[in-house]
């Protein structure tokens, strides 16, 4: 008998933490514009013009958050040291989490990945690689306002580089910390 009580308020335990897991990301579930500003740390940087600590950005972007913890986006720029990879060149994909939800407040932490889609020959090379972020913003209980986004640490891969107009890559730095913050506003349908 108590093992079945037990158990039964064990399911109920598990079904109620479900329902406030989905609940949460159903809050972040959506569409944003979003843009950055900050610096990174560039290591390694040979030949290149821009060497330690330089300004860094995330410029024009959009990001989808599917309700799953799955992301999306695109259109993405990326400012680095001397490069200014215009918005459209870079998509995104990754993860994120519900860290906290209570007292008005969601936060979800998560890494996302660029990919290069556009045609600047000194951008193809420039990459974040699981980039750590933060989403914080208030809660009306139906959706997340107020967001910002911050990025911190640099995951293993992250790279920079450096080309004349048309080309080659003429050389290659190690982003080792790139740390900027900026707003996020969902986008209305």
């Amino acid at each position: 008998m108590t093992k079945k009580v037990f158990t039964t308020v064990a399911t109920i335990g598990l079904l109620l933490f479900s329902m406030h897991r989905v609940f949460a990301q159903d809050v972040l579930q959506g569409t944003y514009v979003f843009q950055t500003s900050g610096e990174a740390l560039l290591t390694d940087a040979g030949d290149c013009k821009a060497n330690g600590t330089v300004p860094a950005g995330l410029t024009n972007g959009f990001i989808h958050l599917d309700g799953q913890g799955n992301i999306t986006g695109g259109s993405v720029g990326i400012t680095l040291g001397v490069n200014n990879c215009t918005f459209s060149n870079y998509s995104l994909t990754g993860k994120y989490a519900i860290q906290k939800h209570g007292d008005g407040i969601v936060q979800a932490t998560g890494n996302l990945t660029t990919t290069v889609q556009g045609r600047l020959p000194n951008c193809t090379g420039t990459m974040l690689v699981n980039q750590p972020f933060n989403l914080v913003g208030k809660s009306n209980g139906k959706m997340a306002e107020a967001l910002t986004i911050e990025t911190y640490g640099a995951g293993d891969g992250s790279t920079y580089t450096e080309s004349p107009p048309p080309g080659p890559i003429s050389c290659t730095a190690t982003v080792t910390n790139f740390v900027t913050s900026g707003s996020v506003n969902r986008v209305v349908k």
